[in-house]
């Protein structure tokens, strides 16, 4: 059964690089349909919506979402739950340097009718990638915690809801193109599977560390002990 799940998840980790890449590689193909969305945001703007939507920028952006990983780590650390919290904010910081260099090397211009001034390229989206990476290992760790299906359920729609919300009002705001945003939904998931696919390792990897300095330790007290 581990093995199907690894393999299970080593699928999904290869469709949603090749999905992030394809769009990342081929974002020109995506011009016409980038300028139907976008034109169609602009058409659906409301004064009660957009401070909703502004409200979400700042709240999901990825450096609140960085912090907040930290600050719920450190809760899951005296939680005892230390490879859940290494897995998260390890996860988070990651998540943060890819996206700073992805901006930086990927030249993609932002629409110019944006209902808010944001900075930096516009590929990918780093609210939706860092939702995404956030939301959807705080729902694994739920997964993991709560085994009812009616409570895998009710994490389920509340991740789902959230990022397509998040999504939704990047573009609303005019400040990312669609092909940003399914991009990110691609790498925002890639990188979760990355990590969980990982981490398993880097723990046993470590446990066998510490161990193997312990053993050296005992060895050379004992022979201390042990001399005349």
């Amino acid at each position: 059964m581990e093995i199907k799940k690894k393999q299970a998840t080593i699928v999904i980790l290869l469709v949603c690089l090749i999905g992030f890449l394809l769009i990342a590689f081929f974002r020109v193909n995506f011009t016409g349909i980038n300028n139907e969305v976008n034109s169609w945001a602009a058409t659906i703007h409301t004064n009660a919506f957009t401070i909703v939507a502004k409200l979400v920028a700042d709240g999901f952006d990825t450096t609140p979402l960085l912090i907040l990983s930290l600050v719920i780590g450190a809760a899951l650390f005296l939680m005892k739950m230390r490879k859940n919290a290494v897995l998260l904010i390890g996860a988070m910081i990651g998540n943060t340097v890819i996206l700073e260099v992805l901006k930086t090397v990927i030249y993609s211009p932002r629409p110019t009718n944006e209902l808010v001034v944001e900075p930096g390229n516009s590929f990918p989206s780093g609210h939706v990638t860092s939702t995404v990476v956030l939301l959807g290992l705080l729902t694994f760790f739920a997964w993991q915690t709560w085994k009812t299906t009616s409570a895998k359920a009710v994490t389920s729609a509340l991740f789902v809801a959230l990022i397509s919300l998040v999504g939704f009002t990047r573009i609303y705001l005019n400040v990312h193109w669609l092909s940003d945003v399914i991009g990110a939904y691609f790498l925002g998931a890639f990188w979760i599977t990355f990590c969980i696919l990982v981490t398993p390792y880097l723990v046993k990897f470590y446990n066998e560390k510490v161990y193997n300095e312990q053993a050296r330790a005992r060895a050379s007290e004992n022979q201390f002990q042990e001399m005349p």
